[in-house]
């Protein structure tokens, strides 16, 4: 594959993230790790920038990986960047069946494809990560090393 986009909150980055981002470089050519806002989820305790220095940390040694933000719809995001694939990470049947309608939405906008990666590890989400890191409490098994500092920071 020439390219695809691994869109995402990130917020903060956690190694569930990494370990999708690090299996989806190997499929394509160029990776978009695309930050985006999402006014659904939770207050943004991290900045945009915040998240978009994190995840070009964690992944710098990922030379097709890059690391961009978007507003708006992943779908315009995609069509505006020649951007075919969306790589979309699945935990457990219930986010399955959203990603699935989320996928079906996109490719009935633009035509934009969705290949769904099962997580490694499944009980890790941002929201929980978040959660332990404002009460202070331990995010080093959940988080990338380099981040955990920063992040007990951002969060606090």
């Amino acid at each position: 594959m020439e390219q695809a986009v691994f869109p995402g909150t990130f917020n903060p980055p956690t190694i569930g993230h990494l370990d999708i981002i690090e299996r989806a470089s190997k499929l394509v050519k160029t990776l978009y790790v695309a930050v985006g806002n999402n006014p659904k989820k939770s207050k943004q305790e991290a900045t945009i920038e915040k998240r978009l220095e994190w995840l070009k940390l964690i992944t710098s040694n990922l030379p097709n990986v890059q690391v961009v933000s978007f507003e708006g719809l992943l779908a315009d995001f995609a069509r505006i960047n020649g951007i075919k694939v969306a790589i979309r990470s699945i935990r457990g049947a219930l986010e399955l069946e959203q990603e699935t309608m989320q996928a079906k939405m996109n490719k009935a906008m633009t035509g934009l494809e969705t290949l769904f990666i099962p997580s490694d590890l499944p009980y890790i989400s941002s929201s929980l990560v978040r959660e332990v890191a404002v009460n202070k409490g331990p995010i080093e098994a959940f988080v990338p090393y380099s981040l955990v500092k920063d992040i007990l920071i951002a969060y606090s």
